[in-house]
């Protein structure tokens, strides 16, 4: 724990000052990218070396001191990015797929010698889907393709009736058909040849969180 600047003990103790800077300014170049600085600007003045230093020379290079992460309301830190990362038993195939149906790009991929790929990137117009194959070793898992989806993937593209066509043509499974939801949205939902669940959908007309949860009251009504 840093001591305050007005302990004598610390403002005294030069080479201890002088190596704390030290790794403060290559804690700031290392946690630049992924903090928001609040930075304080120091310049040490000068002083007539004393008999115990072993500064070879005084120190005039501003040093950055202060970093504090960014935070949101409520005093949570600030959450920059969510990356889906789903596991599948042939990533190569499956970039192949994903890329032929949703037109995605590959941003990179990282192979083992064996072949096996540790992480693929995926670039859906802008969003980021993550990819690896399977690591049994470390408890990594592609879904069964017959068990229940415990996670859906919801893509909004501008017709969904022609992207679940493209994909069952490709080997995907239909689960439900594309039909105008309660929730002014027309969506259907399919199975990957990986085992991942796919909602795709468009809009068909805006709806308020009010007027879903009143349709949506109805609908289990009718339903009985």
């Amino acid at each position: 724990m840093l001591r305050s600047s007005m302990d004598p003990a610390w403002t005294n103790d030069r080479p201890a000052l002088a190596a704390t800077l030290d790794r403060l300014h290559h804690l700031a170049k290392l946690l630049r990218d992924d903090f928001k600085p609040i930075v304080e600007r120091h310049q040490p003045e000068q002083h007539a070396l004393g008999p115990h230093d072993n500064f070879s020379q005084e120190r005039d290079e501003p040093i950055d001191l202060v970093f504090y992460p960014s935070f949101r309301p409520g005093g949570f830190m600030a959450v920059h990015e969510l990356f889906a990362y789903i596991h599948v038993n042939n990533a190569d195939a499956a970039i192949a797929f994903y890329s032929s149906v949703f037109g995605a790009t590959e941003k990179f991929r990282l192979t083992e010698p064996s072949g096996r790929i540790g992480h693929a990137e995926l670039d859906f117009g802008g969003a980021t889907l993550m990819i690896s194959d399977e690591f049994p070793e470390y408890g990594i898992r592609a879904p069964e393709r017959a068990a229940p989806a415990a996670v859906t993937l919801h893509l909004h593209v501008d017709n969904c009736d022609e992207l679940i066509a493209r994909a069952l043509h490709a080997g995907a499974t239909l689960e439900m058909a594309a039909q105008d939801q309660f929730y002014g949205e027309r969506s259907g939902s399919f199975r990957d040849p990986f085992g991942h669940r796919w909602n795709v959908g468009h809009s068909i007309e805006d709806v308020t969180p009010e007027e879903m949860q009143q349709r949506y009251t109805e609908m289990l009504k009718q339903a009985g």
